[in-house]
């Protein structure tokens, strides 16, 4: 019988792998374009209903809250309608430039405030 070495080891394998790691430090410079930033131009159209109307134009407009008139929703982002400081769901409207009409089946009682709100998001 063969005496084993304490200092040796014999492996009985069909295979045997071994494996190193290695860690490499890359540094890389790229620019990044220059931030652009969202701006928001709000404008306002304000009305009075007079309890029987669906319609309301440019014509319809407060005097003394600007002069916008109702704008194209194809130049606008976002358009809100509010009456009486309500937020109204957009299936009850219809806005064409010059034209807001109100799609729902009651009107507004007479001296309601409608308020139309434009959002426009641009990069500046």
């Amino acid at each position: 019988m063969k005496k084993n070495n304490k200092n040796s080891h014999s492996i009985r394998a069909k295979q045997v792998t071994d494996w190193t790691t290695r860690s490499i430090k890359l540094s890389t410079k790229f620019s990044l374009p220059p931030l652009k930033i969202a701006k928001t131009n709000i404008g306002y159209y304000y009305a009075r209903a007079d309890g029987q109307q669906r319609i309301f134009t440019n014509k319809d407009q407060l005097p003394g809250y600007g002069n916008s008139g109702i704008l194209s929703p194809d130049s606008v982002s976002y358009t809100n309608l509010f009456v009486n400081g309500m937020l109204q769901p957009p299936a009850i409207y219809k806005v064409d430039e010059g034209i807001l009409e109100l799609l729902s089946t009651d009107v507004p009682s007479e001296n309601t405030l409608i308020s139309l709100q434009f959002i426009t998001i641009y990069l500046a």
